[in-house]
């Protein structure tokens, strides 16, 4: 978000360059529309807009007090003090770049924040007759942040049986007995 249209079409082509998929807004009516339903959403954003010198931290900071999950803010800005440093730090900037940006900067801020991003967890199925066991590893699983579900009857009737039948019918081969399924 930046209202020099000349700095939004440059850096929208080096970003897209780089892979990023990027919407530029030009109002902040638009801007509000457009960031309020995505949850997956990085935002490079010019400090100083049109109706106030700090109006890119002012904007960010009632979006982010909406949002149950913040947003990762890219501040830039000519403006290079300690007190607009700190508004930007509590808007919820993981960086903040002076202007001219340097887009390697950028990218490189922008590829640590998509690199940390949350992944859905994995989700794992053990299916053991021993109990014990299937706590235990379920646990080492789970602590690693998967989603674990444990059987330990795959033809106990449940809501739907026939998906644990071909996890339990994948060990009927010679040799693979001990294959984890």
């Amino acid at each position: 978000m930046t209202s020099d249209h000349a700095l939004a079409g440059e850096l929208k082509a080096q970003l897209s360059y780089f892979g990023y998929d990027v919407s530029v807004c030009r109002k902040l009516a638009d801007f509000r529309l457009a960031i309020q339903p995505i949850h997956e959403a990085m935002v490079l954003m010019d400090i100083t807009l049109p109706e106030d010198d700090l109006g890119g931290i002012i904007i960010m900071k009632e979006i982010q007090h909406g949002r149950e999950t913040p947003v990762p803010v890219v501040f830039f800005s000519a403006n290079d003090t300690i007190q607009t440093r700190l508004e930007a730090a509590r808007a919820g900037s993981i960086a903040y770049l002076n202007k001219p940006v340097n887009i390697n900067n950028l990218i490189d801020k922008f590829d640590v924040m998509a690199s940390v991003r949350t992944h859905e967890p994995y989700r794992v199925m053990i299916i053991d007759d021993s109990v014990a066991l299937t706590n235990y590893h379920a646990a080492i699983l789970e602590q690693s942040g998967m989603k674990v579900k444990t059987v330990n009857n795959p033809f106990q009737p449940g809501p739907d049986p026939d998906r644990y039948l071909y996890a339990g019918m994948q060990r009927h081969g010679i040799g693979q007995s001990h294959t984890p399924t």
